[in-house]
């Protein structure tokens, strides 16, 4: 699909060749001695001169020593917007105008009562003695390329103060920007990150310096590469690269316009060692209450079993974790009272576990099924956790009660 600045651009250079090569014509023509030229050629020299005097943009004749000698009204139309200069277009010093060369270069003009200037880009024709010439407005072209340099330039001290690192390379997977952190998180020279390396010798220098994982082979690695630039352009490539010196990085790809592509470095080095610590913590508490006779199980503050120990298992003869969906305290509540005789303190259990305020610890005993008296007792932690804990008594007589209110229960019998 051709876009809009390209249709422009298109006319222009189709105006640009009519008004060349109808002004070329006029000029050749008017080099004939009147005397010589027949009728019809001077019709056409007319002909020529009213198109050359209305083309749309500026055009000209001068001397070699750059003296007006013919001007449309385009021309004259812009002359006159000026401060009076008759010859609103001033060659550069050091233009190089050459016989039977063409020459030409870039210019602004300020026009009165205007802030900013219109910008123009000047061709000579260059013959033997007069020279053509015609200026085609790019004002929308220079202020669109300033735009898009102030809005690099925006986007790049944007980047220089990210923690992460960026690198964004074109669609021929040339490296066209990257910031400062990239350099400090892969060691890179910046000489190098500033020859625009392309996408697979800046993969290769990582692999050269040890900043990504060592592939097994370099065909395999190639062939990964080539995986990873294919989901990077899909913006599906997100990895987890773990380096010989036990930094962690995520890589992501991303898509850009215009067939580019960025990836984004993230050191997360703390982060998967601090869940690696919290991880070996959590491990070790585990294995320290699976070392007790008493079978412990944690409810979160909504009702769900978080963790059991194997003594847990062991009494109640079966192990929650490996269920596929997570068990509730109604759940759990209902298979206890069916391994015991009847008693009240189910629904106080629940009710307690679902309710995360003015909790205080309290304990009941209970009796299985096979005679064992088992003393439940249920304390509250951060968060509305609950902590329920079974122990065997086989005296449970000489052990005072409590009900889920703190109050002593007297034993009769």
């Amino acid at each position: 699909m051709i876009d809009s600045s390209s249709v422009i651009l298109i006319l222009e250079v189709i105006a640009v060749s009519v008004v060349v090569g109808i002004a070329a014509i006029a000029f050749l023509l008017k080099t004939i001695p009147p005397s010589s030229q027949p009728v019809a050629t001077v019709d056409i020299v007319q002909a020529t001169d009213d198109k050359f005097a209305q083309a749309p943009i500026p055009s000209w004749v001068e001397t070699s020593d750059g003296v007006l000698r013919d001007s449309n009204a385009s021309y004259d139309r812009l002359a006159d917007l000026t401060s009076g200069d008759k010859q609103p277009f001033q060659h550069p010093p050091d233009l190089t105008l050459t016989d039977g060369k063409t020459a030409r270069y870039t210019t602004s003009i300020a026009l009165r009562n205007t802030a900013d200037p219109v910008w123009y880009e000047v061709t000579l024709a260059c013959g033997e003695g007069d020279r053509m010439a015609y200026a085609v407005p790019i004002t929308n072209q220079v202020k669109a390329e300033s735009a898009l340099r102030d809005f690099t330039q925006t986007l790049a001290k944007t980047f220089a103060h990210l923690p992460v690192g960026l690198v964004i390379f074109d669609s021929k997977r040339e490296l066209v920007l990257f910031n400062p952190a990239i350099g400090d998180l892969t060691n890179l020279p910046i000489e190098f990150m500033a020859s625009r390396p392309s996408l697979f010798a800046f993969l290769d220098r990582l692999r050269e310096t040890q900043m990504m994982p060592e592939p097994k082979d370099y065909k395999s690695w190639r062939n990964d590469m080539a995986k990873l630039e294919a989901a990077a352009v899909d913006g599906t490539y997100s990895e987890l690269w773990t380096l010989p010196s036990q930094v962690t990085y995520r890589v992501s790809g991303r898509p850009h316009p215009d067939g580019a592509v960025a990836f984004v470095f993230e050191d997360i080095s703390a982060d998967i060692t601090l869940k690696r610590r919290f991880r070996s913590e959590i491990e070790q508490g585990h294995a320290i209450l699976d070392c007790f006779d008493q079978g412990i199980a944690v409810f979160s503050n909504v009702g769900v079993m978080t963790f059991t120990n194997r003594g847990y298992q062991k009494l109640w003869g079966n192990d929650p974790s490996s269920a596929i969906i997570d068990t509730g305290i109604v759940d759990a509540t209902r298979e206890w009272q069916s391994l015991c005789r009847p008693s009240p303190i189910w629904g106080d259990l629940r009710d307690f576990i679902l309710n995360t305020r003015d909790r205080t610890e309290w304990s009941d005993s209970i009796e299985l099924l096979d005679g064992t008296h088992v003393v439940c007792r249920v304390v509250p932690l951060a968060n509305g956790a609950t902590l329920v804990r079974f122990e065997e008594n086989r005296t449970p007589t000489l052990m005072p009660l409590h009900n889920p209110n703190g109050e002593p229960v007297e034993m009769t019998g």
